[in-house]
């Protein structure tokens, strides 16, 4: 059966240096530079893929301000609820 299929993914992209610059980065298992650079680059993958789950997602620059990142969100949101 499997995992329920997501209506979007959205992916914060964030270069590993601006991330480092953030306060608290590496406290987590998970905020290795090494872990965050693979993740980034398995989702640019399956962005620029033809999988039908690539369909599904948006990559926003997470370097920009909070204010324009959620405007970016709530953009495609409405968007989508418009599609259905």
């Amino acid at each position: 059966m499997g995992l329920p299929r997501p209506d979007l993914v959205i992916f914060l992209d964030l270069e590993p240096e601006v991330a480092e610059e953030r306060g608290g980065y590496g406290d987590e298992k998970y905020e290795k530079r090494e872990m965050q650079e693979k993740v980034r680059k398995l989702f640019h993958a399956l962005n620029d893929s033809d999988e039908e789950e690539a369909s599904d997602m948006v990559i926003y620059d997470a370097g920009k301000s909070v204010e324009e990142v959620k405007k970016r969100s709530e953009e495609r949101r409405v968007g989508k609820e418009c599609m259905e």
